[in-house]
């Protein structure tokens, strides 16, 4: 079924915090089916989807088949530096990715009428609500286990829980 064509939608996958999110439910989205059901839910033409991941100096074979694979499906990967930063006195890494996202989702706004963000975390809330009131019809995509309640209870915004809709995407192997 092809979407009928009410606009574009950029999409923005922020790859560590779904992974998290997913990682205690025990499945994995496929992508390809993702972005299709994006394209059947908004009724719109992706344009040019990014997918935030760690960079790392040494990617496991594994890691590189998937990027491969999303290439494949012209999907935008941007890597996301690690750095370190002290929490509760221990030295830990962690890969912030919003910065990166957000500054695509303005950089971009232009090009599309829509916005889906796949990610729970709170920090694009206000990004999202400003792309909103420019015009922008906004998705969130999460698991309610895991989404802010500040992207979660926005009137504004149209939020979707990844488990909602686990069947349609689910990876799965034969």
């Amino acid at each position: 079924m092809v979407p009928l064509n009410f606009g574009k939608v950029g999409v923005f996958i922020d790859g560590e915090n779904i992974r998290n999110a997913l990682e205690t439910s025990g499945w994995k989205p496929n992508y390809e089916k993702l972005l299709q059901w994006i394209a059947q839910k908004t009724k719109c033409s992706i344009v040019k989807p990014f997918f935030y991941i760690k960079e790392e100096e040494d990617p496991s074979d594994p890691k590189k088949g998937f990027i491969k694979k999303l290439k494949a499906l012209e999907v935008t990967i941007r890597n996301v530096p690690i750095s370190q930063k002290f929490i509760q006195r221990s030295l830990i890494n962690i890969c912030d990715a919003d910065p990166l996202i957000i500054t695509d989702m303005i950089d971009w706004k232009n090009d599309y009428d829509k916005v889906v963000l796949i990610s729970g975390d709170g920090a694009f809330a206000i990004p999202l609500q400003r792309l909103w009131e420019h015009g922008k019809k906004i998705y969130v995509v999460s698991t309610n286990q895991s989404v802010s309640g500040k992207l979660e209870n926005n009137p504004n915004f149209n939020f979707i829980d990844l488990n909602d809709i686990r069947d349609t995407i689910e990876l799965t192997f034969l």
